[in-house]
């Protein structure tokens, strides 16, 4: 996780375009080839995570078209089209936290989730038309307070998705 707070949304875009390069970059692929992504975190997250922390989603287990990063939690389109994405967010006992969903600096939706007693889930499905080259991820939208919760019984994911 990276955090971006001290960073304008401009800035941030180039940032990761000019100095993050990929080891494999996403592949240019037609509208006809599938592209989809699932990610999840593999663990906890760091206590009191401040407000616009890039949340990286570490094991992929789907990446047809290459576009999403474990490295550093983007997205980043490969072809032209309307998108579908996904967040499920898991937090521990009192714990509480809110995720949006940034489109080249841009917030197109958010989740946030609350937990008393229990784990709390919060989840977001958003569907959003996406140019190929546009950088999509989440961020903690205020700073969360305890953990972020993922492991073998309750994941915390991100995925998405070319509907056409």
């Amino acid at each position: 996780m990276k955090n971006d707070s001290d960073i304008s949304d401009t800035d941030l875009m180039k940032r990761r375009k000019n100095v993050m390069p990929r080891i494999i970059p996403p592949t240019l692929v037609s509208a006809s080839q599938p592209v989809a992504f699932y990610a999840y975190m593999n663990s906890f997250s760091q206590p009191s995570i401040p407000a616009h922390m890039t949340l990286t989603f570490d094991t992929v287990i789907i990446n047809d078209g290459n576009g999403y990063s474990k490295h550093d939690g983007v997205f980043i389109v490969p072809v032209n089209g309307i998108y579908a994405f996904h967040w499920s967010l898991k937090i521990k006992q009192h714990s509480w936290a809110s995720v949006e969903i940034i489109v080249n600096g841009r917030s197109i939706g958010c989740a946030s989730t609350d937990s008393a007693g229990s784990l709390g889930t919060g989840s977001e499905l958003i569907v959003t038309h996406a140019n190929a080259g546009d950088h999509v991820f989440l961020r903690t939208q205020e700073a969360v307070a305890g953990y972020i919760y993922s492991n073998n019984r309750a994941r915390s994911s991100f995925s998405g998705w070319l509907m056409h």
